[in-house]
């Protein structure tokens, strides 16, 4: 063989082993629909993006839809978007079933953010619903998009009186905290000028007496405090006033005895419960985070828009014809949660239409 011959012998292999190698975008998406069928959705995902990557609307929904398995939200509503850009002459039902599942993902991350960001929960709120609204323009059945609206609504309002309660539950909190502040930087002061008098005079031991009765008064209200808001701040600080109670007690007993010794003794305790009184305003001085769980209302659980059935959730497929495509699947309704109260006695059920079959589709 010549070595020109040899040369093109070799180029073509080259060419050959590339066209072995290298995976369409139809075949990728097989290979990613039969590792998601297997629950495999990490791996159809990277399958997925790389079939995404030539820019096909259906590779980009079937891989916002693993990222949903997959409980990758913020993904899923990014390769949601990123479909609904590719998916300029699709028909109108992949388009509704992309602006059905992106409205699930921001339904879903809303569920995420209740307890640690309600506002943030309304503002993906706000986006599910108006996605589910653009959802209706592609389908002609618009019963169920209304009745998900009407889900995330309820569920917006009920976050609405949750921060509102919050809101108030703070300044509760806040102003209990505050009167509490108040009462020990009083007692304490009255405690520090007990220390400088004569302990044995009777006006002395009635100030005492009725110092450590309102020291008292205020380790309840203390405690009371820290159970009811969960505040350790409080906690903390309640420990260094039962101390300083302690020491008040004792001061008492002291300045009943005539002999100086305990008179002095009386003294060096008055003084004693003066710094723990001051220890505990330290304390309650600190800056930190507010200690304890947010109210009953954040721990309702969420309702949730159902899925389809197992067989309406699995991805698309490249198929011939483009008839299976136009042909829905079974969908079921799942019991929901009930969201609050006001809705025990109505509960819905409720599924989002979205999840589709494998795309049937030639690249």
């Amino acid at each position: 063989m010549s070595k020109k011959n040899k040369t093109l012998y070799i180029m073509i292999l080259t060419a050959a082993a590339g066209v072995c190698f290298a995976q369409s975008p139809r075949s990728l998406v097989n290979e990613g629909n039969r590792l998601y069928a297997q629950q495999d959705y990490p791996g159809a995902a990277e399958l997925y993006e790389q079939a995404a990557e030539s820019e096909s609307a259906v590779a980009a929904y079937n891989l916002a839809n693993a990222r949903l398995k997959e409980g990758r939200l913020e993904d899923a509503v990014n390769a949601y978007l990123q479909a609904l850009s590719l998916a300029g002459d699709q028909s109108g039902k992949l388009k509704h079933d992309i602006r059905s599942n992106l409205a699930r993902a921001y339904y879903e991350l809303s569920s995420q953010k209740t307890k640690e960001d309600p506002e943030a929960a309304i503002s993906d709120l706000d986006s599910c619903i108006s996605t589910l609204r653009d959802s209706a323009r592609f389908t002609d059945d618009k019963s169920q998009t209304a009745r998900n609206i009407e889900l995330a609504r309820v569920k917006q309002e009920m976050l609405r009186k949750m921060l509102e309660q919050q809101k108030q539950q703070q300044q509760k909190q806040q102003q209990s905290k505050q009167d509490i502040q108040d009462q020990l930087e009083n007692q304490q002061q009255k405690q520090q000028q007990l220390s400088g008098q004569d302990p044995s005079e009777q006006q002395s031991k009635e100030q005492q007496q009725q110092l450590s009765e309102d020291t008292q008064q205020t380790l309840d209200q203390m405690k009371e405090h820290a159970e009811k808001y969960n505040d350790q701040q409080m906690q903390d600080a309640a420990k260094d006033v039962e101390k300083a109670a302690e020491k008040q007690q004792q001061a008492r007993e002291q300045m009943e005895s005539e002999e100086p010794e305990k008179q002095q003794q009386a003294k060096q305790s008055q003084q004693q419960a003066a710094d723990e009184l001051s220890e505990a305003l330290k304390k309650l001085g600190e800056d930190g985070e507010e200690q304890g769980e947010k109210q009953d209302g954040q721990q309702q659980e969420d309702r949730q828009p159902q899925e389809q059935d197992e067989q309406s959730q699995q991805p698309r497929q490249p198929q011939q014809d483009q008839q299976q495509e136009q042909n829905g699947q079974p969908q079921h309704a799942e019991p929901e949660d009930i969201i609050n109260k006001e809705r025990e006695n109505r509960s819905q059920r409720v599924r989002m239409i979205g999840e589709y079959k494998p795309v049937e589709k030639d690249w």
